[in-house]
């Protein structure tokens, strides 16, 4: 133990979406704790399905056949 360095906590923890389930796994984006019916597997490790939607909002735009920005917007010339 170094002081200053935050230790986990003793046990399991619980699941933020569903308090009465225990968690033995952590996001590997935000780091919270997620009980089995909250990770959904990633790359590397698992996450959480807040930070699952989250990367699903904010995923790639749509493009262009040309690579720009497809936009409903009038057209600039």
């Amino acid at each position: 133990m170094r002081p200053g360095v935050p230790q986990p906590a003793a046990g399991p923890s619980v699941c933020p979406r569903h308090p009465d389930r225990e968690a033995y796994v952590r996001c590997q984006r935000c780091g919270r704790p997620a009980c089995p019916e909250c990770q959904r597997p990633a790359a590397v490790g698992v996450q959480c399905v807040d930070c699952v939607r989250e990367a699903a909002r904010s995923g790639p735009s749509a493009r262009t056949l040309f690579g720009g920005r497809a936009t409903d917007g009038t057209p600039v010339v």
